[in-house]
């Protein structure tokens, strides 16, 4: 199954480099990597997919595992009409763009659209194709494009990734779409990076790294500063003791 997390393997494999093994980077719920989110879990949203044409509604894309998903219901509208956006949006689409082949076909396309339709307002099923298919090339540029850089080696590097997404994000998404999609996340993932950055700096002190990881920690909201866990200096090793002359 393909969990296409954008958030740009950036935050990933930026923690990766001073955890050793995966910090919990909130890039995506875990939705995301297999079905869609909760519908009509946010205040101020109505259950997607409620505007459908009765069982025409239904139309739905299947991957080879046989997983069905109604694509309209993926999307949320709010009550004042209107399609929402924001991680929940983000987590729906690559759930959807999990079910289909690596490179639809016309006919796939048409499918999704004829299902989103079904089940959406025109304008909104019109607006929620446009979404997949620009986030869909979006995902494909960032695979080409991003991932094959690595772990960036120091902060200058990792000002350098963010900037190439920040640059690629405008190829398929104006600033409020793409501050819905990805704008908290990627806030908390280049803190995360920096924290990382920050334990490796042989050239800190213990005290200083912990008053910087405090400072990296406060720009955090409560509910996710366990994604960067406060600094704790390493114990002194000791020297062994000696063995006893024979």
């Amino acid at each position: 199954m393909r969990a296409i997390l954008l958030l740009a393997g950036a935050a990933l494999v930026g923690a990766a480099c001073w955890w050793g093994a995966s910090v919990p980077v909130d890039s995506a719920p875990a939705e995301a990597a297999g079905g869609p989110a909760p519908a009509g879990a946010a205040a101020g949203r109505m259950t997607p997919g409620a505007v459908g044409n009765g069982p025409s509604a239904q139309v739905s894309l299947s991957d080879a595992s046989g997983l069905t998903l109604d694509a309209a219901r993926l999307f949320e509208l709010g009550f004042g009409g209107g399609l929402l956006l924001d991680r929940d949006t983000r987590a729906s689409i690559e759930a959807l763009i999990n079910t289909m082949p690596l490179e639809p076909s016309a006919q796939d396309m048409d499918r999704l659209q004829r299902a989103l339709r079904a089940g959406l307002p025109y304008e909104e099923a019109e607006k929620a194709y446009k979404l997949i298919s620009n986030y869909r090339s979006y995902s494909r540029d960032v695979q080409r494009e991003m991932l094959p850089m690595g772990i960036p080696k120091n902060q200058d590097e990792a000002r350098q990734l963010y900037d190439r997404m920040d640059a690629m994000k405008r190829r398929y998404f104006d600033e409020p779409t793409a501050n819905a999609l990805f704008g908290a996340d990627e806030r908390y993932a280049r803190l995360t990076m920096e924290a990382g950055f920050i334990h490796q700096d042989a050239t800190l002190s213990a005290e200083q790294k912990v008053q910087a990881i405090e400072a990296l920690r406060a720009k955090l909201p409560p509910e996710r500063r366990e994604l960067i866990p406060p600094y704790v200096a390493p114990e002194p090793v000791e020297p062994s003791a000696s063995l006893p002359a024979l």
